[in-house]
């Protein structure tokens, strides 16, 4: 279970969050369904997409997105630039193989073509976090390198 984007980003922990970003829920684009804000990697390459979901506490991130920067990504104006790619607090990141993700991780709970699938125990999840459903989703490309994660907890 992930809990933590290169040592700056806690989900549903604000305040290590704010300690380590400071306040990001000033910047995030509160017109979209869920608000949410970019990081930006340092080479251009890389976005990380920090949801915060409607009523919680200011910089609550409940879900994040790592993916390959497009230019829509690079264009919008709600992003702050970090030093260095992306990596899980458990080792995920983009660009591992298969085989790596599956000695961290294990076996998925769902295997959909070029998606796995984690779930955890929601009585768990439930009882240390408040919050019924924590998932995470792991896209490959073609040559089954890792090229999209999405992590953390869904909306109630």
């Amino acid at each position: 279970m992930d809990l933590v984007l290169n040592d700056l980003v806690y989900l549903r922990d604000p305040e290590k969050t704010q300690e380590k970003m400071g306040a990001i829920n000033q910047m995030m684009d509160f017109q979209a369904d869920y608000p949410f804000i970019y990081l930006i990697s340092i080479d251009n390459e890389q976005y990380a997409k920090l949801f915060f979901y409607p009523g919680d506490t200011p910089n609550t991130i409940s879900l994040i997105e790592i993916g390959y920067v497009d230019n829509s990504i690079l264009s919008d104006l709600h992003k702050i630039q970090v030093e260095d790619t992306f990596r899980t607090d458990s080792g995920l990141y983009l660009g591992m193989s298969e085989e790596d993700l599956k000695r961290k991780k294990g076996d998925p709970t769902r295997e959909d073509g070029q998606y796995y699938h984690y779930q955890w125990d929601q009585t768990f999840v439930l009882s240390h976090f408040n919050t019924p459903d924590y998932s995470e989703v792991v896209r490959f490309s073609k040559d089954r390198k890792v090229d999209y994660i999405r992590f953390g907890f869904d909306y109630p």
